[in-house]
C-alpha cells in the first residue's frame, strides 16, 4: 500500500517567507493527498522531538550550526535534506536591517554548511540558482505563486479619478529601495494634491511622518492579515522600487503577484525580478533604475489617464489569477519532490477519493473565433475579451486573410500564453474552421464568437452561471443589437461603444437572472457545453461557407435532450456579419 510522503519542514520563523515558500505549498499537497507534513519553528526555542525518519527534511534559512548533527543524522538514516532559499542572504546590502546578522562570519559559515549538507536546493529564481550552483549543483527553481486561500480578492475595483490612492507596501528592509521614488512622490503630491492620496503599509518613511495628508497602515503579524489589509487599502497604484545590487537581483516577483491579485496597477523598477515577468504597459509600468524623473512621469501619466489604471489593473489581475496561483502551479512542487526522492509522486491510497487525481491546470472556456480580413474589428473583439474576461483561452482560425490579420494573430500568440492560432491556406468558411478548433479543445465549455462583436463586463461568467444552473442546458446565448430572432434587443439604442457598455450594465441590472428558453440561438456569441459537442459532434460542414449551421446544431442538441436558452441579462454589441458582407453574401 502506497503511503503519503512524510516531510519535516524546519523554519526560522512563521512569517511571510515561510508561508509562501513552505507552509502553503505543503498544505496544498497534503490536501490533494500527496504528503503528510510537520512544520517546526526553531525561533521559539522549544524542544520538538521527532519520532520518525522523514522522507524529506526542508530547511529554510537555517544557519544555527547547533542543529547540524541532528540533520546529518537524519540524512544518514535516509532523509533527503532540502535547503530552501527565497533571498540571496550572502549578498545583503549594508543598509538592510539583517545585514549585521548575516555578515557574521560564523552565521554565514553555518548557512553554507547546511547548503553543502543538502541533497538538493530549492530556490525561487534563476538568478539564485546560478549564484548558489557554486556551492551545490543540485538545484531546482520553483517560482513563487499566490495562495488563493490567503489572497482571496475576486474582483477589480474601478478607479475613482478624483481620489486616486497610491501606495507603497513594504517593510523597513525596503527603506533603501524606496529612496529612489521618495522625492518623486513629493513632486506628485504638490502637482496633484487634490486628486491623490498617499498610503504607506508597514513602513512610514521619515520624510512623511509629519504629513497629515498621508495615510499609514501599521504592519501585521501574518501573511493572511497582510492580504486582508492590502485589499482593504483600496490602492489604485502600487509602487515597487528596487535598488541595483546583487541581493535584489536574486529577488522574486512576489510584490508584483501581491499587487496583481489585489487588482492594483503597479509601477516597478525596470530591473531583476520585475523585468523577467512584467509586460511593460500591459501588466505594469517600468521606471528605469533610480530615475526620480521616471517615477514622476509614469505616475503623472496614470493619474491623468484613470482608464489606463483600470486597464492595467484588469490585465494584471487576470494574469496572476490565471497563471500564477498555487492551485495552477502545484505540479512544480510535485515535480521537485519527485526529482529529490527519485520516484514519481502519486496519491496515497488512503486519501479521499475526490483527491485521487493529479491536478492539471485546465482552462474553463475555449473561445473560438474565425477571421477573414476585417482586422480593425478583430482587434476590438480581442481587446474586449481581454478586458472583461478571465479563465479562458482564445483559439483563432484564419481563413487566409490578406490585410495584416495573420501578422496580428501571430504577434498576439507570442505575447500571450492563452492564445492558439490556426492558419488556413484557403477560405474554408465558418463550419469547417470551427471544427478545426474543436479538435484541440479540452475545456469544459466552448464559446463560438464572431470576430465583429464587442463583449461586456462579466459577460462570460453570467453565461457560465446559466449553463451550470441546469444539467439539461447545453447552449446559452446573449441578447444583442444586431441579431435575428428573439435575441434581438429592440431597445438597444446608443451612439458609441462607451454608451453601449453603459447600456449593457442597465440591461444586466434590469434582467438579472432572467433566462428565456428558445429552440434556436444565433452563433454570433454562443456558449456550448463541451459534453454536447462530444455527444452530437461539431458543426455540419454541408452548410459551408456559413448560415443555418447554428439552426442545425441547436436542433440536434435538442434531439439529444439538451435545452437552448437565452441569458437576457447579457448584452453584447454586434457590428453585423462584416466578413460575410465583405466576401459577398450571395456566395
Amino acid at each position: 500500500m502506497k503511503t503519503k510522503l512524510k516531510i519535516l519542514a524546519v523554519v526560522n520563523n512563521l512569517g511571510a517567507v515561510a508561508q509562501v515558500r513552505v507552509i502553503s505549498p505543503l498544505k496544498y499537497l497534503k490536501l490533494l493527498g500527496y504528503i503528510d507534513y510537520e512544520v517546526v519553528d526553531i525561533s521559539e526555542g522549544k524542544e520538538n522531538p521527532i519520532s520518525y525518519v522523514p522522507d524529506i527534511v526542508i530547511l529554510q534559512r537555517i544557519n544555527d550550526i547547533s542543529y547540524y548533527k541532528f540533520f546529518n543524522f537524519l540524512k544518514s538514516k535516509g532523509s533527503k535534506i532540502v535547503f530552501e532559499l527565497d533571498d540571496n542572504l550572502l549578498e545583503l546590502p549594508e543598509k538592510n536591517p539583517a545585514y549585521s546578522l548575516y555578515s557574521d562570519p560564523n552565521l554565514k559559515r553555518g548557512l553554507l554548511e547546511y547548503i553543502w549538507l543538502a541533497d538538493h536546493l530549492i530556490v525561487s529564481t534563476e538568478n539564485l540558482k546560478e549564484y548558489y550552483s557554486v556551492f551545490n549543483k543540485s538545484i531546482t527553481v520553483v517560482p513563487n505563486q499566490i495562495d488563493e486561500e490567503i489572497f482571496t480578492n475576486k474582483k477589480v475595483r474601478k478607479t475613482n479619478a478624483s481620489n486616486i490612492r497610491i501606495g507603497f507596501a513594504g517593510t523597513i528592509t525596503h527603506r533603501e529601495d524606496f529612496e529612489q521614488a521618495e522625492q518623486a512622490l513629493k513632486v506628485i503630491q504638490r502637482k496633484y494634491k487634490e486628486q491623490i492620496k498617499l498610503v504607506f503599509l508597514n513602513m512610514m518613511p521619515e520624510t512623511f511622518t509629519t504629513d497629515r495628508t498621508v495615510e499609514f497602515i501599521p504592519g501585521v503579524n501574518s501573511l493572511k492579515e497582510f492580504a486582508q489589509v492590502l485589499n482593504a487599502a483600496n490602492l489604485d497604484i502600487g509602487l515597487a522600487p528596487l535598488t541595483y545590487n546583487k541581493f535584489n537581483m536574486g529577488k522574486s516577483d512576489i510584490k508584483f503577484l501581491e499587487y496583481g491579485i489585489s487588482g492594483i496597477a503597479g509601477v516597478y523598477s525596470n530591473f531583476g525580478p520585475y523585468k523577467r515577468t512584467i509586460k511593460n504597459n500591459e501588466t505594469g509600468l517600468f521606471v528605469n533604475l533610480e530615475n526620480s524623473f521616471g517615477w514622476v512621469s509614469k505616475l503623472s501619466y496614470l493619474i491623468e489617464n484613470p482608464s489606463e489604471i483600470d486597464r492595467i489593473k484588469t490585465n494584471v489581475f487576470n494574469y496572476v489569477s490565471e497563471k500564477r496561483t498555487l492551485k495552477n502551479n502545484c505540479k512544480k512542487w510535485i515535480d521537485a519532490f519527485s526529482k529529490i526522492t527519485g520516484q514519481s509522486l502519486i496519491i496515497a491510497e488512503d486519501s479521499k477519493s475526490e483527491n485521487k487525481k493529479i491536478i492539471k491546470s485546465k482552462t474553463k472556456v475555449s473561445i473560438i473565433f474565425i477571421t477573414y480580413n476585417q482586422l480593425k474589428y478583430t482587434r476590438k473583439f480581442v481587446n474586449s475579451v481581454q478586458k472583461y474576461t478571465s479563465d479562458y483561452e482564445l483559439i483563432a482560425i484564419d481563413n487566409k486573410s490578406t490585410d495584416g490579420t495573420i501578422e496580428y494573430l501571430q504577434k498576439l500568440k507570442t505575447e500571450k500564453d492563452n492564445i492558439k492560432v490556426i492558419l488556413n491556406d484557403d477560405n474554408l468558411g465558418f463550419p469547417k474552421a470551427v471544427n478545426q478548433a474543436l479538435k484541440v479543445v479540452e475545456s469544459e465549455f466552448v464559446l463560438l464568437a464572431n470576430n465583429d462583436i464587442v463583449v461586456t463586463e462579466d459577460w462570460l461568467n453570467k453565461l457560465i452561471a446559466v449553463a451550470g444552473s441546469d444539467e439539461k442546458i447545453g447552449i446559452v446565448g446573449p441578447i444583442s443589437n444586431s441579431v435575428s430572432g428573439v435575441q434581438f434587443d429592440k431597445d438597444a439604442k446608443y451612439k458609441s461603444i462607451d454608451e453601449m457598455h453603459k447600456y449593457a450594465k442597465i440591461v444586466s441590472k434590469k434582467n438579472k437572472g432572467k433566462v428565456e428558453e428558445f429552440p434556436r440561438v444565433a452563433f454570433l456569441c454562443t456558449l456550448i457545453k463541451k459534453e454536447v459537442i462530444d455527444k452530437i459532434g461539431g458543426l455540419d460542414e454541408r452548410f459551408t461557407p456559413g448560415n443555418f449551421e447554428d439552426d442545425d446544431f441547436c436542433l440536434r442538441s435538442q434531439l439529444a435532450g439538451y435545452k437552448t436558452v437565452i441569458a437576457t441579462d447579457v448584452f453584447i454589441h454586434h457590428y453585423g456579419s462584416v466578413s460575410f458582407k465583405k466576401n459577398g453574401e450571395n456566395e
